[in-house]
């Protein structure tokens, strides 16, 4: 993993007709607020970035078994490659605000987070989060906290100590310890196997702060960019639902167009079953090759035992 230039670039999964879309307009905000950074994309379609000039696009196919969140290990490799630091970003936010070309170099080296918990202050909102059943799938939080808590045995930390990173923004900062991001990197690759193993397809945020516990990588909240620089749907319901912070009208323009998309693109989906066929298809693969979680647990626990 080489790291031939100390700039900054953003980088986005973008798999399927709507996240392309979405990319699409990210890479359209970065060209105009953002010049200076590039956005690389890992798309099943590349050539669909062929006219953005700002876009480094590689194909990829989805790796994990029931959403593609973990397949951003890849996305975080491949950019490391060509930047010092890589801000992960998801494919439906909105740039609102210009960036500027030194935005990121105060970055420490690791990971910062523009939202960071504990894993255990995440478990008690989930509690109280009357949406958490119906989001979380296959997985009930009671089954969440059996899968994470055997990880987190296996690593030697606690639910307290462990830290859950907001997977929406956060940012990467290689350092001269190039050996570190690439073991933290190899930590979460056992650690989606290990969640796709048992059917836990939210745990995107579970595999970046179990894998820097296992190697020992920095973890900090950053204010990566500033609220009122950018639009996100969870942090905007959050905010008009605690009126934490104060909601500008180009967040709520911004609300009111992935809305009407959402709807738009629901309506063209496939269907449930085809969904469903190809999840299941990759579930028998990754079940005919393992029997059981201990290749990926001892693996961790080894990762662990060197790091700590």
């Amino acid at each position: 993993m080489s790291q031939s230039t100390n700039k900054a670039c953003f980088a986005t999964l973008a798999l399927g007709p709507q996240h392309i879309f979405h990319a699409r307009q990210l890479a359209m905000d970065l060209e105009f607020f953002a010049p200076a950074h590039s956005l690389l994309v890992l798309s099943d379609q590349p050539h669909a970035f062929d006219k953005h000039p700002n876009v480094r696009a590689l194909r990829h196919q989805q790796q994990s078994v029931f959403r593609c969140f973990h397949d951003k290990r890849f996305l975080i490799d491949a950019s490391l490659h060509h930047a010092g630091t890589c801000i992960v970003i998801d494919s439906n936010v909105r740039i609102l605000a210009p960036i500027a070309a030194d935005a990121f170099e105060d970055l420490e080296p690791g990971i910062s987070a523009a939202h960071l918990y504990s894993i255990e202050s995440k478990w008690r909102s989930d509690e109280n989060n009357r949406e958490h059943a119906s989001k979380k799938e296959q997985a009930s939080l009671s089954r969440e906290k059996h899968i994470v808590g055997k990880a987190l045995r296996v690593i030697g930390t606690t639910p307290n100590e462990a830290r859950f990173p907001q997977e929406y923004l956060y940012a990467i900062k290689g350092s001269d310890k190039a050996t570190q991001v690439r073991e933290w990197l190899g930590a979460w690759s056992n650690l989606a196997h290990y969640f796709d193993f048992h059917r836990l397809p939210w745990s995107e945020g579970f595999g970046i702060g179990l894998a820097a516990a296992a190697t020992a990588m920095p973890v900090e909240c950053v204010r990566i960019l500033p609220d009122s620089a950018y639009y996100k749907e969870r942090t905007h319901l959050f905010n008009l639902k605690t009126f934490r912070n104060p909601v500008s009208r180009e967040q709520e323009r911004c609300h009111a167009q992935q809305t009407l998309l959402k709807e738009s693109f629901d309506s063209q989906r496939f269907s449930f079953l085809q969904t469903r066929i190809k999840q299941l298809n990759r579930f028998g693969r990754l079940r005919l090759r393992h029997w059981s979680d201990a290749v990926w647990l001892d693996a961790l626990r080894k990762t662990a035992q060197t790091a700590n």
